[in-house]
């Protein structure tokens, strides 16, 4: 003899970006339980959000939420982290360049631990003592920017370009770049 299940129905939760969004809701998920949602992770992209599929660089912007609060069958998420697509990443890199890789941790100042990967593409060749040059400059760059920096403000500086566009103005002093994108960024410090 089979037990029958007592299973709690699934319920359909609207899940909410936080505020540098203006609190859009980003996507719909199922969950039986409010507590069995928590700590889930939901990815959408920038174009998603912004709701501007005109321009395709934001399509390339994969961004990801943690839900860190149910009420009802509305869930908050917060920023988790963001990642650019690989194909795009391939796209930018040719032969006869060279990649550079940065990684900078930063602590806002409302406390949150997170760490942001540029990649700068030059438009040759370069040797290990200019790459080693390139990223001083960039470092030394973001320890000036974001010194004093809440985490609100650092994910715009960090999506919209701005970011790029700093690290590509002191680069491209030491050597000529073609291409300068924040690739990957995580927030280390746990939300719950």
């Amino acid at each position: 003899m089979s037990k029958t299940s007592k299973k709690a129905p699934l319920l359909v939760y609207n899940v909410y970006a936080n505020s540098v969004f203006k609190n859009k809701i980003i996507a719909q998920i199922l969950g039986r339980e409010p507590e069995k949602i928590l700590k889930r992770t939901v990815e959408t992209t920038l174009a998603d959000i912004l709701e501007d599929f005109s321009n395709l660089y934001y399509q390339y912007i994969k961004i990801k939420f943690q839900i860190v609060k149910v009420n009802g069958q509305e869930a908050y998420s917060k920023f988790k982290g963001h990642e650019m697509t690989r194909d795009y990443i391939r796209s930018l890199i040719r032969v006869g360049t060279s990649r550079v890789d940065v990684f900078y941790d930063v602590i806002t100042n409302d406390n949150i631990h997170c760490r942001i990967q540029t990649l700068i593409i030059t438009a040759k060749r370069v040797s290990h003592s200019k790459q080693t040059e390139i990223r001083k400059k960039v470092i030394s760059t973001y320890d000036e920017k974001l010194k004093n920096i809440s985490l609100d403000d650092l994910v715009q500086y960090m999506l919209f370009g701005k970011m790029a566009s700093d690290a590509l103005e002191a680069a491209k002093k030491i050597y000529p770049l073609k291409k300068v994108e924040i690739i990957k960024s995580k927030i280390l410090t746990p939300w719950l």
